[in-house]
């Protein structure tokens, strides 16, 4: 992300230059997390870094207490989708927001 002389960051190696990114959703099996649900300490940090700059939402077809529990790993508090787009809750309280 640029600072604020409009320089571009890095952020655990990864260049967010300025364009205009307003959200991140990322996929949970396969992209997040590997095998048997396992979180690497290498994507965890990213998505955590990522989290400070701007919301990010896991996406998936799995149930919502498994994404919830990813989403609270993670620190994420914005709002997750889970259950294929049936349902979007808030990951600390796991409430809809209508």
């Amino acid at each position: 992300m640029p600072d604020t002389q409009g320089r571009v960051r890095r952020l655990n190696g990864a260049v967010l230059a300025s364009s205009g990114y307003k959200t991140m959703l990322v996929d949970m099996d396969g992209t997040l997390v590997r095998a048997h649900l396992e979180l690497t300490t290498r994507v965890e940090s990213a998505v955590r870094a990522l989290a400070r700059h701007i919301p990010v939402g896991i996406v998936s077809s799995r149930d919502h207490n498994v994404v919830r529990r990813f989403a609270r790993r993670l620190g994420l508090d914005s709002l997750q989708i889970s259950e294929g787009g049936a349902r979007i809750f808030h990951p600390e309280t796991g409430e809809t927001p209508w």
